[in-house]
């Protein structure tokens, strides 16, 4: 589900709701396992987690919801609007981005309280080096991003010219990998 208008970012330096919804497709495109959903970007104004957990909840009252996010976000999660109520709508799943320490559970029951640090399942995975904002830096420095991000998302970002003017490009001294 990509984000519609997220809002903790200016909606001016992220990427076209139309066109995310096209990546999200490309990139899932090959695994009938995986759905897409829209809610999020059909909306014309802020998209809040919570809101987005109250109309998935209302639409499948039988469905137990996942909401996956990076265990280092955990403490920016007290800045989100109505964390207990997004504790109550859904299991958050924390994933630990390999070698990164876990966030301190102390701090996160004093910011969020009992029943949010309640609700939280912490998965750990192996590192990966890249993430998201490396990927567009990467881009924006002409750097290559061939398996890290599947091929069809490749051509959409190379089509429409994306996160080129957000990096400064590289000298020609650089060996551009």
């Amino acid at each position: 589900m990509p984000a519609g208008v997220p809002p903790h970012r200016d909606p001016k330096t992220i990427t076209p709701p139309k066109i995310r919804l096209e990546m999200v497709a490309s990139a899932i495109a090959s695994n009938p396992a995986f759905r897409m959903s829209t809610v999020e970007a059909d909306r014309p104004d802020v998209s809040y987690t919570v809101d987005t957990l109250s109309q998935l909840t209302r639409q499948h009252p039988d469905v137990c919801f996942h909401l996956l996010m990076s265990a280092d976000w955990l403490p920016s999660l007290s800045t989100w609007r109505e964390p207990s109520r997004i504790a109550q709508l859904a299991r958050i799943v924390a994933v630990n981005r390999g070698a990164s320490p876990l966030p301190d559970l102390d701090r996160l029951r004093e910011s969020l309280g009992d029943d949010v640090v309640r609700a939280i399942q912490f998965v750990m995975m192996p590192a990966m080096p890249h993430a998201a904002t490396d990927i567009r830096t990467r881009v924006g420095s002409g750097r290559s991003i061939r398996y890290l991000t599947p091929d069809p998302v490749i051509e959409l970002i190379e089509r429409h010219k994306l996160y080129r003017e957000s990096v400064p490009r590289r000298g020609p001294d650089v060996l551009n990998i």
